[in-house]
């Protein structure tokens, strides 16, 4: 990732989304064609060629699949710096936004039992009860919120 710093900016915290989009629904449909294939194939010793191009066909777009969200887990990335919110989503054609951490006024954080087991959730950047942006499936929920919300926080001068 490239990323081109203001004067005076400092990175404060990186994630990414959460692994489990690696493993989408669409990829699990076919690895059970695929194995479905395999062992009907096994059962006729291979010699139906059908079967084993059924296999070797489900085979190639698992393996298409297993690219694409890696790619898409690779090159999503959420960054916070001492003055503002970096994030793009997506491999092929990113979705890149910044905001400045001047226009947040809260983070809410959302999980489900999934979410809380594996350690990602929904973050919700709120600015005058306006909700900015929602970020989908991101690692570390809690702990990005925290290093936001520390940045947030006025500097008393007693």
């Amino acid at each position: 990732m490239r990323l081109s710093l203001l004067p005076k900016e400092r990175v404060v915290f990186k994630t990414r989304v959460h692994f489990i989009t690696l493993f989408q629904w669409k990829n699990s449909i076919l690895m059970i064609m695929g194995i479905g294939a395999v062992i009907v194939g096994d059962m006729y010793s291979f010699e139906d060629k059908v079967i084993v191009i059924l296999a070797g066909v489900a085979l190639l777009l698992v393996l298409l699949m297993l690219f694409e969200s890696f790619m898409f887990w690779y090159k999503t990335y959420v960054i916070v710096t001492n003055q503002r919110l970096l994030y793009s989503i997506g491999w092929i054609s990113p979705f890149v936004r910044e905001i400045s951490l001047n226009r947040i006024s809260d983070i809410s954080v959302a999980q489900g039992f999934l979410g809380r087991s594996l350690n990602f959730g929904t973050l919700y950047f709120n600015h005058d009860h306006d909700v900015l942006l929602p970020l989908f499936m991101i690692a570390q929920p809690y702990l990005f919120r925290h290093h936001v919300m520390n940045l947030l926080k006025p500097i008393s001068h007693d």
